[in-house]
Parts: C-alpha cells; structure tokens; sequence
C-alpha cells in the first residue's frame, strides 16, 4: 500500500510544484506592473495566467474522488490501520495541494486589480496634464479676446499684421 501512496503522493507534489512556477510567473508580471520604465500592456499575460490557474484547478479537482476514497475508512477494512495512516496522509495533503492551486486564482485576481490601479493612475496622470493645457490655453483665448473686443490697442489697428502678432505674443 506505501507504494501506491508514495505514487500519488509523487502527483500531489507535481501539482505543488506547477503552483510554485505560477506564482513565479504572476511575482515576476507584478514587477513588470509595478516598474516605470515598462509601459507595455500585460492584459494578455494576465488572460494566460488566468486559464492556466482554471486548467490547473480542473485538472486536480478531478482527482478529488480518488483521493477522497483512498482516505474513507471503509476502503480496506481488513487493514491494520498502517496503510490508513498513509492514505490520511495523502488526502490532507491533497488538500492543502487544492487549497494552494484556488490561492492561485486569487493571486490573478491580485495582480489584475494592480493592472486596473496602474491603469488608473496613468490616466490621472494624463488627465492632469491635458486639465493643466486646457486651463493655460483657455486663458489664453479669454486674454486674446479681451484684448482683441475691449480694448482698443494700436496693435490691433493695423489688420492682418496685428492679428499675427498677437498670436505671436501669445
């Protein structure tokens, strides 16, 4: 029965170490995020991690009926308990295996909420700027229009060549 055991456990153990490599892969996408020199977009790679982490879930969640039934008492009653020990084993840490590979889900979701918040705050950024344009060249406009209705310089006299100064000045 160890042998049996020590095989499934082998496959438990693959299951953790692809939730290893993906949380590589998602710590390394939040550094790309979190960097400034790197502006690219990441949604693609956020969508990969993403059915990566759903395929990982299905692939052991089907394997929940196996290792749950290993686990049940009645599974070899004649036994004397040592093998039980195992199996126990095997089904607990087969759990903590689902429980690592839903926190894998969770770590996408992370990481997309830090996308949506650097996407956020570039676009305040850009908004800041294009609001400080807006407001310098509106004043601008409403200085030139002044000048231009109300007041009645000589450098608006001359026609054409006033008009180009002004806009030169401005």
């Amino acid at each position: 029965e160890s042998f049996p055991a020590s095989l499934l456990d082998w496959v438990v153990e693959s299951y953790l170490h692809a939730v290893s490599d993906f949380e590589v892969a998602v710590d390394r996408l939040e550094v790309t995020l979190l960097s400034h020199h790197k502006q690219r977009n990441v949604l693609p790679e956020l969508a990969v991690l993403r059915r990566s982490a759903s395929r990982l879930r299905r692939m052991l969640s089907a394997q929940r009926s196996v290792f749950g039934a290993l686990a049940r008492p009645d599974f070899r009653p004649d036994e004397d308990g040592v093998a039980d020990k195992h199996f126990r084993s095997l089904e607990q840490r087969y759990q903590r295996a689902m429980d690592a590979v839903d926190n894998t889900r969770e770590l996408v979701v992370g990481s997309f909420e830090l996308f949506t918040t650097r996407t956020a705050q570039r676009t305040n950024d850009t908004m800041r700027v294009l609001t400080f344009v807006t407001v310098l060249l509106g004043s601008l406009a409403w200085i030139a229009g002044g000048l231009w209705m109300i007041m009645k310089a000589q450098i608006f006299k001359p026609g054409d060549r006033g008009c180009g100064t002004t806009m030169a000045t401005m």
